[in-house]
């Protein structure tokens, strides 16, 4: 039996033990590099402004070397710049992306452009309804199968929509680890696995083929221990897709480089209706657990 004893041999070997192990715990901490981020000089013109969100859809000029000129929502380090901005405001700003999150700073704000109009997308949006039949399109998965929605009926169905290439760390990439935590979780609970299906749908077929899809989802979970949660990624073809993400109150416009979207996830009843929709990324996987885990 080893003792504590310094002055004993098992002592000593109790000492080195401990010591080894500070020193390669110091090691470790010290080898751990602090997230870097990333700052773009960022200029556009304000769409609409969702203080209870948190959100500004933003109609932004190109960012040279990140993201060529689009229309998104953007969230801001003050919040108090909420309340300073209204529709047509010009922004000029630094965007910082660090880590998991984005986000604008640093606001010079020039009110109202009278010749501003707003670009069609968000606004003119449909969601749907507690209740409402989900559309039987049909998609093709990471394994490059071809399967419609109601061959997931009788399980509840997740759906989020993402792109591959997206550039923003807290859009389709939040939707990836949000569902690889809901993943983690199932995997803990095997009846409550069976009775779910995770499904993250590319509206990007041109470049998302079923072979980008799964090296993506290999990113998000083990490929060697896949675990009991099925988590599928698909695409289709562009009238499937629409068709599916019009219905969940999607928007999206294929640029040359990337797509212009907003974020939905929407929660289905196993006989393919509508329970819960989940907008914007500010959602948390315990929210979705919690509608999975009732009877």
């Amino acid at each position: 039996m080893l003792t504590n004893n310094p002055g004993s041999r098992n002592g000593r070997i109790v000492f080195l033990l401990t010591l080894v192990a500070a020193c390669w715990f110091a090691s470790a901490c010290q080898t751990e590099k602090p997230v870097e981020s990333r700052q773009f000089p960022f200029r556009g013109i304000v769409v609409n402004v969702n203080p209870t969100a948190k959100t500004v859809m933003i109609h932004h000029d190109e960012i040279p070397g990140y993201m060529m000129s689009m229309t998104m929502e953007f969230k801001l380090k003050d919040s108090g710049d909420y309340a300073r901005l209204t529709s047509g405001d010009t922004i000029d700003a630094t965007l910082v992306v660090s880590g998991t999150s984005s986000y604008l700073q640093d606001l010079k704000i020039t009110k109202g452009d009278p010749n501003f109009s707003a670009p069609p997308g968000a606004a003119s949006v449909r969601e749907p309804k507690p209740g409402d039949a989900v559309p039987d399109v049909q998609l093709i998965d990471d394994n490059g199968k071809l399967f419609r929605l109601r061959e997931l009926r009788g399980r509840r169905l997740v759906i989020t929509f993402i792109y591959t290439r997206c550039p923003l760390p807290d859009f389709c990439p939040l939707m990836n680890r949000n569902f690889a935590k809901i993943a983690a979780e199932l995997d803990k609970d095997s009846a409550l696995a069976r009775r779910t299906v995770l499904l993250s749908i590319s509206f990007d077929p041109k470049y998302d083929t079923p072979e980008v899809l799964k090296q993506n989802l290999a990113m998000y979970r083990d490929a060697t221990r896949p675990g009991l949660a099925q988590w599928l990624f698909a695409t289709g073809k562009p009238d499937q897709i629409t068709s599916i993400a019009e219905f969940s109150g999607v928007w999206y416009k294929e640029q040359p480089d990337q797509v212009l979207h907003n974020l939905r996830t929407i929660v289905l009843s196993p006989d393919g209706k509508v329970e819960v929709v989940f907008r914007g990324n500010e959602w948390k996987p315990e929210e979705v657990l919690r509608v999975l885990r009732q009877p």
